[in-house]
């Protein structure tokens, strides 16, 4: 939500984000995932190796699909296109701010 005002806020002024910004959020994003996947982990009962988070975040997208297809089978693919929605809501609802506001 933070990300999608930051966006929307932009988009309203007529300014865009730095670069420097988007690089921020990607980073941020990538820890919340690694956090998520760490506290799904205990919700699940499952018991990852010491190290799995800093391996996962070394390794952020490869270690999303990989906990999602192990933990859930072939139903990690709907839990990954709902991260995928999370990660590109913000930048599509921006966008139609951008459009409805500029054209």
């Amino acid at each position: 939500m933070a990300v999608t005002t930051c966006l929307i806020a932009a988009a309203v002024a007529g300014h865009p984000l730095r670069e420097s910004w988007h690089r921020l959020v990607g980073i941020v994003w990538g820890v919340l995932v690694v956090l998520w996947i760490l506290a799904d982990s205990k919700l699940r009962k499952r018991t990852l190796f010491y190290d799995y988070g800093f391996l996962a975040l070394l390794l952020f997208p490869v270690s999303l699909l990989w906990y999602c297809f192990s933990t859930r089978g072939w139903r990690g693919g709907f839990m990954i296109g709902l991260v995928l929605a999370l990660w590109v809501a913000p930048y599509l609802i921006a966008d139609l701010v951008w459009q409805y506001r500029w054209r």
